[in-house]
């Protein structure tokens, strides 16, 4: 539990020795945040770190300050709590806002890798190009991690309805929805094609990107989120294609 307008200084012990960040918090109200510490100590080539504690206490000078990236785990957007990164390995996050993460099947639990050569999670290379006959994305096969899922069509219409804008966050293409201070960066990942020969190629990287929605839209399609350079929209997908997820706190 985090204030949220006070100075929070954070104690490491590295190797022995104790070490310091002091931040002072900005954080808004109801969400959860990710403080992702990055630690360097030349003097220090195979330190371990471990955090001792996180208190409220004055600055003394003769602890070593180290370097903080901290941004938010979830961000309400129309009432809707977002995951700000997208999903990796089933049931992680990936570090970065920017990274691609996995693709996933609808309704399946197995991630596909975003770059070639195609992987799965489980270390398989063999694509799945049957239909999956779900009425819903069951929970056992949802690859959000624990306390997350799959958004539903309406909450992917909620957010595209938020509003959004084609950017280049840290050299990655992507879309930014909802306004600030509450947004989310969706990266333009692509998709994996499922074709008759079901290699499941990747396209569209850099270009577009496509989320899925837990809402089928009959025996063979589902819900997803579509965006371009130019425009973005909820749409019907083959169920077999491998696209990317981005949960919502059940």
């Amino acid at each position: 539990m985090l204030p949220t307008n006070e100075e929070i200084t954070f104690l490491f012990n590295v190797s022995g020795t104790t070490h310091r960040h002091t931040l002072t918090a900005d954080y808004v109200a109801a969400n959860l945040y990710r403080l992702n510490f990055a630690i360097d100590f030349p003097v220090f080539p195979e330190a371990t770190a471990t955090l001792l504690n996180a208190v409220i206490i004055p600055r003394d000078e003769n602890v070593q300050d180290v370097v903080i990236d901290a941004t938010p785990l979830s961000v309400e957007i129309n009432g809707i709590h977002w995951a700000t990164r997208n999903v990796g390995a089933p049931g992680t996050f990936v570090n970065r806002v920017e990274d691609a993460g996995m693709f996933f099947q609808w309704n399946r639990r197995v991630g596909w890798s975003s770059t070639d050569p195609m992987v799965n999670s489980d270390g398989g290379i063999t694509w799945d190009s049957s239909m999956d006959d779900g009425t819903a994305w069951y929970p056992e096969n949802d690859p959000c991690p624990t306390g997350w899922r799959v958004p539903t069509s309406q909450e992917v219409e909620s957010l595209n309805n938020a509003g959004s804008v084609f950017i280049t966050h840290n050299g990655v293409n992507g879309r930014l929805f909802g306004t600030a201070p509450a947004q989310i960066f969706l990266p333009a990942v692509g998709w994996r094609v499922n074709p008759v020969d079901g290699l499941a190629q990747h396209s569209g990287a850099g270009i577009v990107g496509y989320y899925w929605s837990s809402t089928p839209g009959g025996t063979s399609l589902a819900n997803y989120l579509l965006f371009y350079s130019d425009n973005s929209n909820v749409w019907n997908f083959s169920r077999p294609h491998g696209l990317s997820i981005r949960c919502v706190i059940e």
